[in-house]
């Protein structure tokens, strides 16, 4: 079979002209496929979206002084027995909790909030779940 050879002295033309009608429907066709691509399941490769929610939430509890490695919150994911302070165990806890029930929540709802809020500071706030009733200082 012999290739065809491709002149390179006219630029392509397509047998059609691109309109605004036509470049509307590609963009919502973009979209949809956005939609579609949130919803689906993740299961592909479940080993790398564990690695990901161990990073992802060892850093974001590293960011409000959580000390625990990477090594020590795989641990506890897993159920291991990890030598810690307790408040950082529970936090490593309260945050893989969060991040399974995410998908159940409204992003605007306050309702939605608070119950993330309640679920996230379980055993180390008294009034988790609640919106504040006093002010709060920052320090250091």
């Amino acid at each position: 079979m012999r290739k065809k050879k491709i002149s390179t002295s006219q630029p392509y033309q397509p047998p059609y002209g691109i309109t605004p009608a036509i470049l509307q429907r590609v963009e919502k066709i973009g979209e949809y496929l956005g939609v579609i691509k949130t919803k689906a399941p993740v299961a592909q490769k479940p080993h790398l979206h564990r690695i990901n929610r161990i990073k992802t939430i060892q850093g974001t509890l590293e960011i409000e002084g959580n000390t625990l490695s990477i090594d020590q919150v795989t641990a506890v994911l897993d159920g291991k027995r990890v030598l810690a302070h307790p408040r950082e165990l529970q936090e490593v806890r309260n945050a893989f909790a969060v991040y399974d029930a995410m998908n159940q929540w409204t992003v605007y709802s306050s309702a939605d909030l608070l119950s993330a809020h309640q679920l996230m500071m379980a055993g180390l706030l008294d009034e988790s779940g609640r919106f504040r009733s006093g002010s709060v200082g920052a320090r250091r």
